[in-house]
């Protein structure tokens, strides 16, 4: 350190990292260089850095050219115009990634760092790591090398790149040494940095930062899963979200993570984009970290929420934001219905041969968990289309579009499904039929019919063939269905039969019938396209 400017190096510039340590770039008093062993990370800091250095600073031009140049952590041995930093941060990962970058290789860096030199641990780490670390430094340093110090933080990436962290550090012995003061200007002048003294029955304070940070991260995992479990039962009982959200933060029932992470999920859950910013591995990591620092059984709430981020990453969700968390809540499935009991699911016909449901829910609305068990014909009659998230049991929530019209078979039997269906914002909320098909119909004896006039062949299976019929404004037809069948109206119409009577036909109407001996003549008397949907039950 020279009078007045302290040199610094930072390994780990993901979003925290990153925040703090241009922070600290764009204070004239400091000399700042930076490493990520993730190329895309590095790049990104490496952009921010040539436009954050101020330009009253004596060594600008060198310090950029100096840091474009950093490629390795070869690089930053003596960075500073062959000068060693004064103080080495790592907001890494984990205590792996510390000691892989502080201790390992054929020229480790420890070894490369005078005593004057403070290393940092401001990653979340398990005390005992980093017992361990400060152990194998002195091993590897004849006992001597660098002061190891463990200062973990909290608060973000928005406080970080304001310069206002929350910071645990263990006591320091000496207020004097230059990473005091530079603690001090990334947690808002000292205002939350905290001295935490030695452990009790500990002879260093060492790991006592750590410890605390351990403790605090119990209460953060916690708050996190509680506010996406809160978060999803308001979804699934309807209240509207934004108005619940604007409630607690103001209420006793408001935490700093309901606060932060909250708006994130209910953007997820609105189909917005969601930034990510902590991800959920992260927390599969440090609440480790306090269930193996605690005595056994001690810290049941962290066990509990521990499952949580660890179902999420089971799920396929170790990339997305840990706010995302209320899809492992949403995939709860401990209480699963019948499609019979699902209220949304209304039993319109049922017989031997089939069990029909005329299905209808708003946007917004979520159904209950839910299992098919036969095979199923569904007909989407939602006018302009519908948007969904069907979350499936094991495998998540996935987004679809149910198109007017749309055919789709679902082969139920050998395999049931169970899901629940949410209804996005779109064109408009859920409408359709859903037609089991609970068994073969008795055997007539005679070949299939291959084509039926002015019928369309829309979708083919061995239990089940469904055609559409449409007829424009005027248009009339003869038909014969020799075979057992379920009709659905799909559009509106006035339809004359048999020139004797007239029947109004609105979408969903079903109507079951038996192989006819005789022919029905229909006449669309309406002013706009008529349509319905034959199924016909296959010999199987």
């Amino acid at each position: 350190m020279t009078s007045n400017t302290t040199r610094v190096v930072t390994f780990g510039v993901g979003s925290m990292g990153s925040g703090m340590t241009l922070h600290l770039a764009s204070l004239p008093s400091y000399e700042v260089l930076a490493y990520d062993a993730w190329t895309p990370t590095l790049e990104r800091f490496v952009d921010n850095y040539a436009s954050t250095v101020p330009t009253s600073h004596p060594r600008q031009q060198d310090l950029i050219a100096k840091q474009r140049s950093v490629k390795s952590v070869e690089d930053l041995v003596n960075p500073f115009a062959g000068s060693p930093p004064d103080v080495v941060i790592f907001m890494v990962v984990n205590s792996d990634q510390v000691k892989d970058l502080l201790l390992s290789g054929p020229s480790p860096y420890a070894k490369t760092l005078p005593s004057t030199t403070t290393v940092l641990i401001m990653a979340t780490c398990a005390p005992s790591a980093i017992l361990e670390i400060d152990a194998a430094k002195s091993e590897l340093c004849g006992g001597g090398g660098c002061r190891v110090v463990d200062a973990p933080v909290s608060g973000g990436p928005v406080k970080a790149a304001a310069g206002k962290l929350s910071i645990m550090l263990s006591e320091p012995e000496d207020m004097s040494l230059p990473y005091v003061p530079m603690l001090k200007d990334i947690s808002g002048g000292g205002e939350t940095l905290f001295m935490i003294p030695k452990l009790e029955g500990k002879t260093t304070s060492l790991g006592a930062g750590s410890m605390a940070k351990a403790v605090h991260q119990l209460l953060a995992g916690v708050h996190i899963s509680s506010a996406c479990e809160a978060l999803t039962l308001a979804k699934n009982v309807g209240l509207d979200l934004e108005c619940f959200y604007s409630l607690v933060v103001t209420a006793a029932g408001n935490s700093w993570m309901f606060q932060d992470r909250g708006r994130r999920t209910i953007d997820a859950m609105m189909s917005k984009d969601a930034a990510i910013k902590s991800r959920v591995p992260i927390f599969v990591k440090d609440l480790n970290i306090v269930i193996g620092e605690a005595k056994a059984g001690a810290t049941p709430m962290a066990e509990l929420a521990l499952s949580k981020f660890e179902r999420a990453v089971e799920m396929g969700m170790g990339g997305e934001d840990d706010s995302q968390l209320w899809k492992v809540f949403d995939d709860d499935f401990s209480h699963v219905v019948d499609v019979a009991e699902e209220p949304r699911h209304h039993l319109r016909l049922h017989n031997d041969l089939c069990r029909a449901f005329f299905v209808k829910f708003d946007i917004g609305d979520t159904t209950l968990a839910h299992k098919h068990a036969c095979d199923s014909v569904y007909i989407f009659l939602c006018p302009d289309g519908a948007n969904v998230n069907n979350h499936v049991q094991g495998t998540g929530c996935g987004k679809d579009f149910m198109e007017f019209g749309e055919v789709r078979y679902g082969e139920h039997c050998e395999c049931p499904l169970v899901h629940k269906i949410t209804s996005l914002e779109g064109p408009g909320g859920v409408v359709c039929v859903d037609a089991e098909i609970l068994a073969s119909p008795p055997k007539m004896g005679k070949p299939e019919v291959e084509e039926m006039s002015g019928h369309e062949l829309v979708k083919l299976r061995k239990k089940v063939r469904v055609f559409k019929l449409a007829l424009a404004p005027g248009q009339e037809l003869d038909y014969q269905y020799s075979f057992f069948h379920l009709i659905v109206v799909a559009k509106n119409g006035k339809l004359q039969v048999n020139d004797s009577y007239t029947a109004e036909k609105k979408p969903g109407d079903m109507q079951f019938g038996e192989p006819a001996g005789f022919s029905t003549k229909v006449k669309n008397v309406g002013d706009s396209e008529f349509s319905w949907f034959i199924i016909q039950w296959r010999e199987y």
